[in-house]
């Protein structure tokens, strides 16, 4: 009997109205992955960088997809936007952790920054070098790069259909659900000062609304939750609007970027799905505007946290498809031959309802 360490796994399924187009090109694919109609469904693994890895011999791993075929696992997640071991035993996957834009390696410069700010002695000015976002995700060339690295992706890997293009895997502005307001670097002051305008056209009515005295859009500086905190403690008259506007402008450029990543994927692969993984719980300082996301992807793959699962139903008026991923078992729990043991699914969401398991 064949034991297998699975690390970290857990089974998704994939409701797949809006995709029934979709078939496999790749001449060498085999015939078990075509939808053909949107009450069909793509149950699929998420899988660790270790799964394989950690297997003493690597012969075993073509009986680690058979294993998932017995159990009716029809796609395994390809780890860091390539899934050659999926390729090499005929098995069908979906992409994840295409581009890394918003997850663990943000966070550590994000924890650093936050530390240094509360220990610096000038906030108005430290707020600046601090609080800028690594990467900045309005820094033109950051985006091209990112642009030009997912229309190689998809030319690549468009042939074996994926039924999910995922960007990245628990993005957030900040670092999953902290708060921080980001972001001061020049290219996203630059578009909110543009935004600023666009929004009250006339520069009496930023003052107005903002308690400030700018002569020009130019001059607008966002505050800080901190700061409007003390801004209060000062005048007793509460005013959140210098800080609520960044706040609702960093939504729109993180939303905005999904948007453009995901046209991208479209113009190489028609019909492709494509939106994030690990969809984290609203918050003001992480771009989680649902309304916003739902019109940014095309399928999303939301934790059941902070009622995100019902404001993705109920925002997802384009009628997308969407894996809801809602159960995930302990790590390192060895599977039998009957499958992985440590992988459960609970909800699936389908265009136009909410169908539980």
């Amino acid at each position: 009997m064949l034991k297998i360490r699975i690390v970290c796994a857990v089974v998704m399924i994939f409701g797949i109205a809006g995709l029934a187009a979709r078939e496999n090109t790749a001449g060498k694919w085999e015939n078990n992955f075509k939808p053909k109609d949107k009450q069909d469904f793509v149950t699929a693994v998420w899988l660790s960088g270790k799964t394989f890895s950690d297997l003493k011999d690597k012969k075993d791993i073509p009986q680690v997809f058979d294993l998932f075929r017995e159990v009716n696992i029809n796609c395994a997640m390809g780890f860091g936007g390539r899934s050659d071991v999926s390729i090499a035993n005929n098995f069908p996957f979906y992409l994840d952790r295409m581009i890394r834009f918003g997850n663990r390696d943000v966070g550590d410069i994000f924890a650093r920054s936050i530390r240094k700010y509360y220990e610096g002695k000038n906030p108005a000015t430290d707020k600046i070098k601090w609080f800028t976002r690594r990467p900045c995700l309005s820094d033109p060339e950051y985006v091209s790069t990112q642009k030009k690295s997912m229309k190689e992706l998809a030319r690549d890997l468009k042939k074996y259909s994926p039924p999910f293009y995922s960007l990245e895997d628990e993005p957030s502005i900040t670092f999953f659900c902290r708060m921080g307001d980001l972001c001061y670097s020049e290219y996203c002051l630059d578009g909110f000062r543009n935004w600023l305008k666009e929004e009250y056209g006339d520069v009496k009515k930023l003052n107005s609304e903002w308690d400030t005295n700018y002569t020009s859009f130019k001059d607008a500086m966002p505050l800080t939750v901190d700061e409007v905190r003390e801004k209060i403690g000062r005048s007793g008259k509460v005013n959140y609007a210098p800080w609520a506007d960044h706040r609702e402008f960093m939504d729109n450029v993180y939303n905005g970027f999904i948007t453009d990543m995901r046209k991208i994927l479209e113009a190489e692969d028609p019909g492709a799905s494509a939106g994030i993984g690990g969809g984290q719980a609203p918050a003001h300082c992480t771009g989680y505007d649902y309304w916003k996301l739902m019109k940014a992807s095309t399928s999303i793959e939301a934790y059941d946290i902070g009622n995100s699962i019902e404001l993705t139903r109920s925002f997802n008026t384009d009628q997308h498809s969407l894996c809801v991923m809602s159960t995930l078992q302990g790590a390192s729990r060895p599977a039998t031959r009957y499958g992985a043991e440590c992988c459960t699914a609970t909800t699936v969401h389908l265009s136009g309802g909410l169908k539980v398991l």
